[in-house]
């Protein structure tokens, strides 16, 4: 039996609701004060990073430079040991960049991965592995 706590319903919630959003309009090229805001949150520490990712994405949505405020928003989630808001960054991030090339080093730094193509299915829990 699954017994569920607040906190993993109110995670569900978050998770439903980030599914049920799409990133608004096309991606569009970076300006001069999106560059010169890039450059801040790359030097930023986890906190800084994390005020100027949401300035970038509220004056900046479906830009180029979206995705890598993403990843750089679930760096400083663990950074700062928020471990519960930085998995549910990442497997929103996941969603939204399946294939973007920071999408590798999301899936590393919380352990979200996808099974190989190929892949051998595991054994079913409580399953014994006789020979």
């Amino acid at each position: 039996m699954i017994r569920m706590t607040l906190a993993s319903l109110a995670l569900i919630a978050m998770w439903n609701a980030a599914c049920a959003q799409t990133r608004e309009g096309p991606t569009t090229s970076p300006d001069d004060g999106e560059t010169a805001l890039m450059e801040r949150l790359r030097s930023a520490g986890p906190e800084g990073v994390l005020a100027l990712a949401t300035e970038g994405d509220r004056l900046y949505p479906g830009s180029a430079f979206a995705e890598e405020r993403d990843a750089r928003r679930v760096d400083a989630l663990v950074a700062l040991d928020r471990l519960g808001e930085a998995h549910f960054e990442a497997m929103r991030f996941i969603q939204h960049h399946p294939s973007d090339a920071l999408s590798s080093h999301v899936m590393n730094l919380m352990g979200v991965h996808r099974r190989p193509a190929g892949a051998v299915p595991e054994a079913p829990l409580g399953a014994t592995n006789e020979r």
